[in-house]
């Protein structure tokens, strides 16, 4: 679908919406969503060195498989 479809499809979707409660929770959500995506930030320059070196390690850590819990493991605790 190309961008004008799919903003066709999602007015004609907003457009069943009769609520008035509902639309503006959509307005919110939808104003989050695009708010959110905008102010995408780099957290690296208010990090400690600290927190730095430990995300690094966790990082490698992580590129090992065998240091990996499965989401079935996670999810029994």
């Amino acid at each position: 679908m190309q961008s004008v479809e799919l903003k066709k499809s999602i007015f004609s979707l907003l457009d069943t919406v009769k609520d008035e409660e509902s639309l503006c929770d959509l307005k919110t959500i939808i104003g989050n969503y695009i708010g959110g995506r905008q102010k995408e930030k780099d957290f690296a320059p208010e990090m400690s060195q600290e927190e730095i070196k430990g995300l690094e390690e966790a990082i490698l850590e992580a590129q090992n498989s065998d240091n990996l819990i499965t989401h079935e493991e996670v999810m029994k605790s």
